[in-house]
């Protein structure tokens, strides 16, 4: 059994705007999952993508954050989406709307990452940890 971590950043996204980033410089270990919440309304019309990136190197692609979504701590497994990355070095998480937010348009999207503290060998999953 893996210990199971996870570290959590809220970027808001402002009027005018239609792309914000935040650093998750406090992992130590292996991604194996992440999560979503939406803190406000997408304004109608529109969606926002997550991406997640190790420096350059896109390790989740470009994904509606209206998919997952983290509820309640008790049913967090089945919210979690599992993604794998054996040696992150700086991660950021990136937001981007499909278009410039206008006035009062504006909203957050709390993203967490869980990683493993533990591995015996192989790269864990999340699976491996819950």
């Amino acid at each position: 059994m893996k210990k199971l971590q996870h570290v959590q950043r809220t970027i808001s996204m402002k009027a005018g705007t239609a792309q914000e980033e935040m650093d998750f410089s406090d992992i130590h270990g292996p991604i194996v999952g992440y999560a979503t919440k939406v803190i406000g309304n997408i304004p109608n019309g529109k969606t926002a993508d997550l991406s997640i990136q190790d420096g350059a190197t896109e390790i989740l692609r470009p994904i509606d954050i209206a998919v997952p979504e983290v509820t309640t701590k008790n049913s967090f497994q089945g919210m979690v989406c599992p993604l794998s990355f054996e040696n992150p070095g700086r991660i950021t998480a990136k937001i981007t709307a499909s278009d410039v937010l206008g006035s009062g348009e504006d909203y957050k999207v709390r993203v967490i990452i869980f990683f493993a503290t533990e591995r015996s060998g192989a790269t864990p999953t999340i699976t491996d940890c819950i």
